[in-house]
């Protein structure tokens, strides 16, 4: 228990942090931004809260964002879109996150797994998301009918 240390951006070469089920609490500092090398943080089932620092757009080398099942509030900044390493983005089941998804997903080229189940989302997938190649639909969770004009095919499955 306890909260992530601004000091963790000190941790320049460090490439993967899991901090999952580990009972943290706070919100998650703007310094993690810093961690240039970092490849994968995993922040699954904590209690964090706040927003998702707008620095996480600074980690180009970023493959998995697990934010899943903490108490995170906002919306899904932008400036993610230039993480053009990221695979996995997961932020399911914070119901306290809300707004549209934003157009610039689309640059995440490499993008496989995107869940956002549980959330506030509102408004239509963007078209850019529906048009990344490698995001397979069953990885795609939280979407309805309504929201995704370019999966309504591959929904009905």
């Amino acid at each position: 228990m306890g909260s992530i240390p601004p000091t963790l951006g000190n941790l320049k070469m460090a490439t993967q942090f899991y901090f999952n089920f580990n009972r943290i609490t706070g919100s998650i500092p703007s310094e993690i931004g810093e961690c240039i090398s970092l490849k994968n943080l995993n922040l699954d089932d904590n209690f964090l809260t706040g927003t998702i620092p707008t620095e996480m757009g600074l980690l180009e080398a970023l493959q998995g964002l697990k934010l899943s099942r903490n108490k995170l509030t906002g919306s899904i900044p932008s400036h993610l879109g230039n993480c053009k390493s990221l695979t996995h983005l997961l932020v399911q089941t914070n119901n306290g996150m809300k707004g549209e998804i934003p157009g610039e997903l689309g640059n995440l080229s490499n993008l496989e797994e995107f869940s956002f189940g549980s959330t506030g989302f509102t408004g239509m997938i963007p078209d850019e998301i529906c048009a990344l190649t490698d995001l397979k639909l069953e990885k795609l969770t939280g979407i309805y009918y309504e929201s995704c004009r370019c999966c309504t095919a591959w929904i009905s499955l």
